[in-house]
């Protein structure tokens, strides 16, 4: 009987894994502005996926996609605050008022570092806490 299957991949002393190759300016610069937006979407595993996928493709890219994680982080760790006060009557709508206009300020913001991410300069979103370097 033949198998239909060719055999399986053995990884022997001479077999070499390659870095993925870093990409052109052009497409970092995309790239970055991408990163922005997945991130405003998926929240911070999209950002964290994007990060740990992208690190190593350029310093360009790595630079927004560090960014994006930190304030994605940020966001999330506010929101696992904001949750529990809201359950306090009086504190809880001040809180939830804060909340929204919080997540409206990620989305602006977020945007205006795709745009300069896009344009090619860098920009530091204020009041992130840097996890991710």
């Amino acid at each position: 009987m033949s198998s239909e299957f060719p055999p399986p991949f053995v990884p022997t002393a001479s077999t070499s894994f390659s870095r993925a190759a870093e990409l052109s300016y052009d497409n970092q610069r995309t790239g970055s502005a991408l990163v922005h937006l997945i991130g405003v979407i998926g929240g911070w595993p999209a950002a964290l996926w994007v990060y740990l996928s992208v690190r190593n493709r350029g310093g360009h890219l790595r630079q927004h996609a560090a960014t994006e994680l930190n304030m994605a982080l940020t966001f999330a760790i506010g929101l696992i605050v904001a949750v529990p006060l809201t359950l306090i009557p009086i504190l809880g709508v001040l809180v939830a008022i804060v909340t929204f206009f919080a997540a409206i300020a990620r989305v602006i913001v977020s945007i205006v570092a795709a745009k300069r991410g896009h344009d090619g300069l860098f920009y530091r979103i204020p009041g992130s806490i840097p996890f991710a370097k």
